[in-house]
C-alpha cells in the first residue's frame, strides 16, 4: 500500500491494513502513528546598533514566524536599554497550538555612545543637546554644572559630579557605581532613570 498519511496535524492515526492474497487467505493489521507537533520557523536578523537612549520599537522588535500566531518580546517595545551588548528575546505563540509548539529566540543588539567618555577632569558648564549623549566614565569628573536639553541623555558609570544636574524631557539619564556631590533635578522624562544598579 502507497497511500500517503496525512500529517497536517498533531495526534495519534489509526492505520488498518487489510491483506488477501491469490488463494483467498484473509489477515488484518492495526497500527497507531503519533504525529508529533511542528516547530514554526522564527527568524530574526540581528538588530542595527542603536544610541543610548533610544527606545526600542518595531524596528528592532520584527521576527516574523512561518504560522500564524503572536510575538512577546523582552524587553518590551519602548524600553531604552543600557550601553553595550544588550539581548533581546522574543517567544512566538502559533494560533494552532494544537499543531505547532511555541519557539523562543534571541538576538543581541549593541546600544552605542554617540559622543566620547569623559575620562579625565573637565570644568566648566556642560550642556547636552538633543539626540546626544554626554558620558563620564570610571575616572573621569566633572566640575561644573551639567544642563540635559530636552533629547538629550546622561550616562554616569564609575565617574564622578561634583555639579548641579538638571534635566527636562532626557531621553534617558543612568548613574551606576558614580559619585555625584550636588543637586539632581530631572522633569518629565520619556526613558528610563536609573540611579544604581
Amino acid at each position: 500500500a502507497t497511500h500517503p498519511l496525512n500529517t497536517a496535524h498533531a495526534g495519534v492515526l489509526k492505520i488498518a491494513l487489510t491483506a488477501t492474497d491469490n488463494a483467498g487467505n484473509t489477515a488484518s493489521l492495526s497500527q497507531s502513528v503519533t504525529v508529533e507537533k511542528a516547530t514554526p520557523a522564527v527568524n530574526w536578523a540581528t538588530p542595527a546598533p542603536i544610541t543610548f537612549g533610544t527606545k526600542l520599537t518595531s524596528t528592532q522588535l520584527n521576527a516574523t514566524a512561518s504560522v500564524p500566531g503572536s510575538f512577546v518580546y523582552t524587553p518590551a517595545a519602548g524600553t531604552v536599554l543600557q550601553p553595550g551588548m544588550q539581548t533581546l528575546s522574543v517567544t512566538f505563540t502559533p494560533t494552532a497550538t494544537a499543531d505547532y509548539v511555541a519557539v523562543t529566540k534571541t538576538v543581541t543588539i549593541s546600544v552605542l555612545l554617540n559622543q566620547a567618555c569623559v575620562t579625565g577632569t573637565q570644568t566648566g558648564p556642560v550642556t547636552v543637546a538633543k539626540g546626544k549623549t554626554f558620558c563620564v566614565a570610571p575616572g573621569g569628573k566633572v566640575t561644573g554644572p551639567i544642563t540635559i536639553q530636552a533629547g538629550g541623555a546622561l550616562y554616569v558609570n564609575g565617574g564622578m559630579v561634583t555639579g548641579v544636574i538638571g534635566a527636562v524631557n532626557p531621553t534617558a539619564i543612568t548613574f551606576c557605581n558614580a559619585t555625584v556631590t550636588a543637586a539632581i533635578g530631572i522633569t518629565g522624562a520619556t526613558g528610563q532613570i536609573l540611579i544604581g544598579g
